[in-house]
Order: structure tokens, then sequence, then C-alpha cells
């Protein structure tokens, strides 16, 4: 394999590269063209791919695409990049992703929305649609939630960042069927960290893609 090929030095300089990539484009990039960037250049998806999954032609992905790292080339400058540390899973962040996943399972809004920072983001392409701040986020999960049991979550990463295989029940074959992937934007910059973004794929395809079944069965 390629990446088997490359040297230490070459394979972290790659993967932090995609990871500040990925950091800088939530800050800068309108959701449409984030969620392009994102399947591009960190899940390593083909143009055609991206364009079957969000409904567009691929020269409106390829446009897109070119936009979008055009703003990355304006307003990244590599001499600050150890201003930048990628999350390490550390105690403090397995005990804040522990708890994000428990109030996903439980139907806990309340406690969802505790772990968000003032202004995070909650997108789901390729729906163009998006919500931002605490307040936006809790009245888009009230309206969608009340089913308990309805949700389960597989830990893992994208690239550096957490992640969240997604499954959701069906009652009539008594399983959790595929449903997405997940990916966690984490904000360290506080003594406290928060959810800075919660991007929620929704493809069956990305599942497997990460090397995990579509379904899963429901418990006793």
């Amino acid at each position: 394999m390629e990446e088997q090929a490359e040297n230490p030095e070459a394979r972290y300089t790659r993967s932090e590269s995609v990871s500040l990539a990925f950091l800088t484009a939530l800050q800068l990039l309108p959701p449409r063209q984030r969620a392009i960037l994102i399947l591009s250049d960190v899940l390593d998806w083909r143009a055609v791919e991206i364009a079957h999954l969000l409904e567009l032609s691929v020269s409106a992905i390829n446009s897109a695409l070119h936009r979008a790292r055009v703003t990355l080339a304006k307003n990244y400058h590599p001499g600050k990049r150890e201003q930048v540390r990628v999350h390490q899973a550390d105690t403090e962040t397995n005990a804040l992703l522990s708890r994000y996943l428990q109030a996903w399972e439980t139907d806990d809004v309340a406690g969802l929305v505790a772990l968000l920072k003032e202004d995070a983001i909650l997108s789901m392409p390729p729906i163009p649609s998006w919500y931002q701040g605490r307040e936006a986020i809790r009245v888009f999960l009230l309206a969608r939630f009340g089913v308990q049991n309805r949700w389960r979550m597989v830990a893992t990463h994208a690239n550096t960042q957490p992640a969240f295989v997604l499954y959701r029940a069906d009652e009539a074959k008594s399983l959790y069927q595929a449903f997405g992937i997940r990916v966690v934007t984490l904000d360290g910059s506080r003594l406290k960290k928060q959810i800075a973004e919660v991007t929620i794929f929704r493809s069956p395809a990305l599942v497997t893609a990460f090397g995990f079944p579509l379904q899963l069965p429901q418990e006793s």
C-alpha cells in the first residue's frame, strides 16, 4: 500500500497537513464546501463518489473543492503550525466523548447541548441546511428526539478527529441499521474542552468504508 511505502516522517507530515486543513476548513468554509473538502481530502473519496452522495454534478464538486482549497491557501500560513495541536485521546477528551455518546443514546438533549460551545455548528451533508449556536441546535434536536434507544454509536476516528459510526433502530427487524458517520471537532482553547462542530455524513456506504458492519443486533 502507498501508506506503507512512505517513511514515518512523510506519513506524519501528510497526516498533520490533513488535520490542519480540516480544522481550518471548519472555521472558514461554508457548509457545502466544508463537506466536500472533508470527503475529498480527509476521507479520500473521489469526485464522482462525492457527487453521488451529495446529489450534485462532478463539475460542481470539483468547482466547490477548488474554491475551498483557494480559501485555505489564502488563510492558512504554515509558519503558524506550531500553534496548532491535534487533539489526542487523553482522559479529558475520552470523558467528554463518553458523555456525548451516552447523551445521544439516551435522548438527553440538555446533556448534549451542555457539551457544545456557544457557537457550535451542526451540519448533515447532503442536507444543505445547518445549525449554529446552542439554542438553534437544541430546538433542532428536541424536534427529532423522543424515541429512546433509537440510536447506537460506535467510536472510531476520521484521520485524527474523533468520530462515531451511527446506527438507527429498525424495530421491524430488531436490528440497528447503518446510518452514517458523525465527525466531532473539539475545541480545547479554554480551560474546559467543548464540542465545536458535529458533522453527520448520512451514508451507510461510509460505515462499511470504515470497516464496520451494516447492521447491529438489538440487545434483548
